[in-house]
């Protein structure tokens, strides 16, 4: 996959990677591989974009400051 910004993949799923995961699965789908990678792209974007905001900067950050101490000299 190429990513060039944090929300952005190219999608690389194929028709034929959609029909042997079918092959997998017991029982009938009602859904053509065409159907399934659209729903897939929109799944796709919903995960990115929940993934992308459910971590908020007061998560990882502290309200104490810890100064950056200088051990070596240059």
């Amino acid at each position: 996959m190429n990513f060039s910004r944090i929300n952005e993949c190219f999608q690389t799923i194929t028709d034929q990677d959609v029909l042997e995961a079918m092959k997998e699965i017991p029982g009938y789908l009602d859904i053509t591989p065409s159907d399934f990678i659209e729903v897939y792209r929109i799944a796709f974007e919903h995960a990115v974009n929940r993934i992308t905001t459910a971590i908020l900067a007061e998560h990882v950050m502290t309200r104490k400051v810890v100064p950056f101490l200088k051990t070596h000299r240059f």
